[in-house]
């Protein structure tokens, strides 16, 4: 438990290392979401950067990221597409990368095989393969208002290309069923969506203005049994409030706020909270 503990008074020489270690610092939306989920969770993860091992569902969310990446830029740079078994032969390399039991292993080939076939069946004739895939914005220097920030983008649709317009998509492995305050205004998934419309549209280097965006979950849903994609379009209103939220949560974190814990309300919940509950 004492590994958990954050002083109520840390010493000096523990504020200029975290300064030090703050130097360089880029706010993602990740960073963003997991500080305004707990700050306690966002210093050890996203600061400390403490170890942990993935869990196999993490495991299971990646290798399926791998393979739809690896489908889409195949179907980018070739004709015809790439086939379903390749997607599901994609899926199996990259699940056999990941650190998992025997049991997890064929638990999560059986459930990915069966959900990327079906993914395939439903998607394939009406994907757009005018795509920009996992799209870095590590190196074109975003800043708002002087607070820099970046992002990965799962897949970026181009819409019209003389007009320079795209469509933002973010894959989710989850079951959708659960998810109905992550995609509402003010949840995680949406704040993803526009947060990732800041950084297209604030970019120098970006040569498209994004329009729109989408939560697409792989996973087709345990009570209607049908894929679901989440469209949305963020609204002036919407950017500028999560600009000045981005603003509040830059500057909290530069004062080391997160290291006071008097300041705000743990959630009890993380891995970092719940060892203080015991």
């Amino acid at each position: 438990t004492l590994f958990f503990q954050i002083p109520k008074a840390p010493a000096e020489e523990e504020r200029v290392f975290i300064k030090s270690l703050l130097e360089n610092y880029t706010l993602s939306v990740t960073h963003l979401n997991n500080y305004l989920r707990c700050p306690r969770l966002f210093y050890y993860n996203n600061i400390l950067r403490v170890p942990s091992a993935k869990t196999h569902h993490q495991a299971y969310g990646t290798a399926i990221h791998e393979s739809l990446k690896d489908w889409l830029l195949g179907a980018a740079e070739s004709s015809p597409v790439p086939t379903k078994q390749f997607l599901i032969e994609q899926f199996e390399h990259h699940l056999s990368r990941e650190i998992l039991s025997k049991q997890e292993f064929r638990g999560g080939l059986e459930l990915g095989q069966k959900t990327l076939a079906a993914y395939y069946d439903h998607y394939s004739q009406t994907q757009n393969t005018n795509v920009l895939v996992e799209y870095n914005f590590a190196s074109h220097g975003v800043t708002l208002d002087g607070v820099p920030i970046t992002g990965k983008l799962d897949k970026i649709e181009v819409l019209d290309e003389a007009a320079k317009t795209v469509h933002v998509v973010d894959y989710k492995t989850g079951n959708p069923d659960s998810k109905s305050a992550e995609l509402a205004p003010g949840g995680e998934y949406r704040r993803q969506i526009a947060f990732y419309q800041l950084l297209c549209n604030n970019s120098q280097k970006f040569p498209y203005k994004m329009v729109s965006g989408e939560i697409d979950f792989v996973q087709p849903s345990k009570k209607s049994q049908q894929f679901i994609k989440k469209s949305f379009t963020i609204t002036e209103d919407e950017l500028n409030n999560l600009k000045t939220l981005i603003l509040d949560v830059y500057s909290d974190i530069q004062n080391l706020r997160f290291l006071s814990p008097d300041e705000f309300e743990t959630c009890g919940e993380c891995e970092y909270c719940k060892p203080l509950k015991q």
